[in-house]
């Protein structure tokens, strides 16, 4: 006679491990754009002052320019 072990339940990624996962996933997208938005600041402080003039940005809007763009672009 042969003698079966009880099996242990499979455990089912339930509501609250999908919740885990996307929240995780959330965190992870705001970590990336975060450091993306700092390379980007990095980047433009980087640039002279006559470069910034170009562009149409001083070096007092760049965090607010990379963050939420600039109110009106420059006319040529």
């Amino acid at each position: 006679m042969t003698h079966l072990a009880a099996s242990q339940p499979v455990r089912q990624a339930g509501p609250e491990r999908s919740l885990w996962r996307v929240g995780l996933a959330r965190l992870m997208r705001r970590l990336a754009q975060e450091l993306r938005l700092r390379r980007d600041a990095r980047q433009l402080m980087a640039l002279s002052d006559a470069m910034l003039k170009d562009l149409g940005v001083s070096r007092s809007e760049i965090e607010g320019a990379v963050r939420h763009g600039r109110a009106d672009p420059p006319t040529a």
